[in-house]
């Protein structure tokens, strides 16, 4: 039997390890659900984050916001500073999207420009997850999709109430829960997935990636830092990071995961058990795939690093100050949340032909 057995919510909780039991009686036909059930407000999240601290605020200005957001350019790299902070970002095709200051932004690149989405009363925008047409998140009034080109509101996922974590787009839909379950969306409904995590542990950030027919997770566990890939179908495959911080890894969505390991960098194909090692590169504050290349910001100098094809040899794409709090790749460029001093600031660098210089290492 599948071990990630698929069924109508409520789904049955499907072990990774054990597999899917199914009651003996014969299952009555279920109703889908209805737009009201899709909108029921989530429960509390309980995977290892603070709540979500961007609540909407009727009575706040919506030029004021817009006016206290600065653009600044230099070449590649833009940055968007601001005196509230920034929270999440996400890349898009044709920019990015963040929350920051009680509200939900798309920043469009050539030309620069930010726009505001409108929220509904109490929304709290978190967990984005944005494909190569819409923009996803969560809030306590539900799930909600943003068009990327008309920025219009599409008809919402459906997503049981207490998966209010964070999103992940592989082959479908992808969301993780308060109780460390996750939903897989199938069709017009979905399953519930059992990750067998202990409760007592912490999901890093609360964060889930996803791949085709693949999730993986980054566990704080008792005096420990490890990865979960989970595939579907196979039971749980457990990664030691020696405590490089679970931060420290990124998911291709062919299912490749790259991460650090006593400032080595692995990458793990999907049909694989045992991992590669790419290059060594000590004091790696944060990294992702970008494209079929490793981009990597190093802690020490700040330096946005490009590492072509997986090689040890880079290009210095970017010089970004301050400590990562956040990091989203694709082919085309690279969106950080970085903090300095008791401010926060966004960056997004394109990933153009023309480095700023070369290691000769």
């Amino acid at each position: 039997m599948n071990a990630l057995h698929s069924a109508a919510f409520p789904a049955l909780l499907c072990s990774l390890a054990t597999g899917c039991s199914t009651p003996a009686s014969t299952p009555q036909p279920q109703q889908a659900p209805t737009e009201a059930a899709a909108a029921a407000p989530t429960q509390p999240s309980d995977v290892g984050v603070e709540e979500p601290v961007t609540k909407q605020d009727p009575t706040d200005d919506l030029a004021t916001r817009l006016a206290s957001l600065r653009l600044d350019r230099d070449g590649r790299h833009l940055t968007v500073t601001s005196e509230g902070p920034f929270h999440e970002v996400v890349t898009t095709p044709t920019g990015a999207a963040f929350t920051h200051h009680h509200g939900l932004w798309v920043l469009s690149l050539e030309p620069d420009r930010v726009e505001a989405i409108e929220l509904q009363r109490g929304e709290d925008p978190h967990g984005l997850a944005a494909d190569e047409e819409s923009l996803y998140w969560l809030s306590q009034t539900g799930p909600a999709k943003l068009n990327l080109e008309a920025l219009v509101r599409d008809e919402r996922p459906f997503i049981p109430s207490g998966f209010d974590g964070s999103i992940s787009i592989g082959d479908t839909l992808y969301a993780i829960g308060w109780m460390k379950h996750v939903w897989r969306a199938e069709d017009e409904m979905g399953s519930v997935i059992n990750t067998d995590i202990n409760p007592k542990h912490v999901v890093w950030l609360g964060r889930i990636r996803a791949a085709d027919h693949m999730f993986v997770l980054g566990l704080l566990e008792a005096g420990r830092s490890s990865i979960y890939r989970y595939r579907i179908g196979r039971k749980p495959h457990r990664i030691d990071t020696k405590w490089s911080l679970p931060r420290v890894w990124s998911l291709r969505p062919d299912g490749a995961l790259l991460f650090v390991r006593d400032d080595r960098v692995y990458r793990l194909e999907r049909k694989d058990q045992r991992p590669r090692e790419l290059f060594e590169e000590p004091n790696i504050a944060a990294m992702c795939w970008c494209g079929p290349d490793v981009c990597t910001l190093s802690k020490d100098q700040g330096e946005l690093r490009r590492h072509h094809r997986t090689r040890e040899r880079y290009d210095v794409i970017a010089s970004v100050p301050g400590k990562a709090e956040a990091i989203d790749c694709r082919a085309s460029s690279v969106a950080l949340i970085t903090e300095t001093g008791d401010r926060t600031s966004l960056h997004i660098i394109s990933l153009g032909s023309t480095p700023i210089e070369k290691s000769e290492r």
